[in-house]
């Protein structure tokens, strides 16, 4: 496992394997790509009739994936490059705490959504410190608990194996991130 720098000093994502890209560059190449994006609809089709995004096809269901994943990626972006507290918008009002019902604290599990909302695309991420976050993935969630699909409790275990690493590498706050080399 590694962590890379994506923008600035404000956004990094994590490398599980040395051969694969980031999960940033994964994530955004996934929901830009219509045959994944057509396969995982279709897998998920039950959920997309059923749930919250009732009245939305697997065709649509794609091209709102596409249009939302750049906006969101572009969001990031910026956000990240032109970090400014003062502003309406920042990487810490568009990152929220994974589980509403905890406080904010160092390394928290955190989710960005997609817009406009609401969205079913959500970026993972861990909190590293005021304006600093660490994609850990990310994902297309159609259920209410993460628990509920693989593919949401996969990114669940990852938010928390990426925390295991970094408390392993003794770091646990901005001051030991910034002790890493980029």
């Amino acid at each position: 496992m590694e962590i890379v720098p994506i923008f600035a000093k404000h956004l990094f994502a994590v490398r599980y394997d040395e051969d694969d890209p980031d999960e940033f560059e994964k994530l955004f190449t996934q929901w830009s790509d219509i045959e994944y994006l057509e396969e995982f609809f279709e897998t998920h089709k039950r959920d997309i009739e059923n749930g919250f995004y009732r009245n939305t096809t697997v065709e649509d269901a794609v091209f709102i994936t596409k249009d939302q994943a750049s906006q969101l990626e572009q969001k990031l972006k910026q956000l990240s490059t032109f970090p400014i507290k003062s502003l309406p918008e920042s990487l810490d009002r568009l990152f929220r705490p994974l589980d509403k019902n905890l406080t904010e604290n160092e390394l928290a599990k955190s989710k960005a959504y997609g817009f406009p909302s609401p969205s079913w695309l959500r970026v993972y991420a861990i909190k590293v410190s005021q304006e600093t976050f660490i994609v850990t993935g990310g994902a297309i969630k159609l259920t209410q608990y993460m628990s509920e699909r693989d593919h949401t409790a996969i990114e669940l275990r990852k938010l928390n194996r990426t925390i295991d690493f970094l408390k392993e590498q003794g770091i646990i706050d901005r001051e030991g991130f910034e002790e890493l080399e980029f």
